[in-house]
């Protein structure tokens, strides 16, 4: 295969490296992008008031002058930030279509969770930080439009061009993520893991274990939160403490018992079966009372993820939606000070 293609694939294949990529690809193009629409330039006019003898130096925004070249570009820079963010979807549908494809053999299931796990940790890292700097763009134009300041307005407008180029680089990068919110493909995943789980099973096994117990958890949150309101007054950590080190024990009788539960658990998921998956959970203090005891004499502690960060959300729409705001935000600030905010002023006594 070409030295190229079998780069790009590896590219492709590994989230990281493709995120870090199309980062820098954004920047570079949004970069002078936004130094064409919204790099202010400004006349400036001093002149003397005979009135009380100060000098007034007035900056004028050519914007103001010259509208209609300044309406143009900020079309320009509208229509390349929307092409880019459907090429953006386009390849992300790819991505998701391929993967899940890719997930539907059994020897893939832990790959799926993985790069489930990558890519949302990417995705809502670029989706916080867009909003972040959608909050900076807001209290800059804030500043600006008020006039607060003056001295620092070049710099502020600076500041507002550099936020635009972040926002829409990062609401790129999330857009560009492929989809995986199934809870049958992931679940499906988990259940493929687990059945494969059994006596005496090697060291590298601990890390398929691990990625199981990460997903049920993300999933079990999930499908409890659509419908349990009280999902905040229940505490999943405990149970799936002693099913995870019930997992690991790597003993016949303990082994079996945590697998059906987790089996169980997951398939209940699949079925969306709220009260199976109460029944289930219930099942482990009865059926695994002793590793809980040894959880509680050995003072076991297991880290479990951010939800806030491992969003779960199948709605494709929803998921675009939420970065596709900050996107369409961005603009209306941007022409509101570098068109609308044409004039500022200084006084000062030679």
């Amino acid at each position: 295969m070409n030295p190229i293609l079998t780069a790009l694939k590896k590219l492709t294949e590994d989230p990281k490296y493709m995120s870090l990529f199309t980062l820098i690809a954004m920047l570079l193009i949004f970069y002078p992008t936004t130094n064409y629409a919204f790099n202010p330039y400004f006349l400036l006019i001093i002149t003397l008031n005979p009135y009380d003898g100060k000098w007034y130096s007035f900056f004028i925004n050519n914007n103001i002058i010259f509208t209609g070249e300044f309406a143009v570009k900020t079309l320009i820079f509208t229509t390349i930030l929307s092409a880019t963010a459907l090429v953006s979807i386009k390849i992300s549908q790819t991505l998701t279509k391929n993967t899940l494809k890719e997930s539907e053999e059994e020897k893939n299931s832990t790959k799926i969770i993985q790069h489930w796990k990558i890519n949302k940790k990417i995705a809502s890292t670029a989706l916080i930080l867009q909003y972040l700097t959608l909050i900076a763009l807001i209290a800059l134009t804030f500043l600006v439009w008020y006039g607060m300041f003056l001295q620092y307005t070049t710099t502020f407008l600076t500041l507002t061009r550099y936020s635009i180029i972040i926002i829409s680089a990062l609401g790129i990068l999330y857009l560009l993520h492929p989809i995986l919110d199934s809870e049958e493909t992931l679940s499906q995943a988990c259940l493929n893991i687990i059945s494969n789980i059994k006596e005496g099973y090697q060291e590298e096994d601990i890390k398929k274990i691990e990625q199981a117990h990460f997903m049920l958890y993300i999933l079990l949150n999930h499908t409890l939160s659509k419908n349990m309101k009280e999902l905040e007054e229940f505490n999943l950590e405990p149970p799936l403490t002693t099913l995870y080190l019930a997992l690991l024990q790597n003993e016949k009788e303990p082994l079996n018992r945590a697998k059906t539960i987790t089996t169980n658990l997951l398939k209940a998921i699949n079925q969306k079966k709220t009260q199976d998956i109460l029944k289930n959970l219930s099942e482990i203090d009865k059926k695994l009372g002793d590793v809980q005891e040894l959880a509680k004499t050995m003072e076991i502690s297991v880290h479990y993820p951010s939800l806030t960060l491992y969003t779960f959300n199948p709605s494709k729409k929803t998921s675009r939606l939420k970065t596709i705001i900050p996107l369409i935000t961005q603009i209306p600030p941007a022409v509101l000070i570098f068109l609308a905010k044409w004039l500022y002023y200084t006084t000062f006594q030679l």
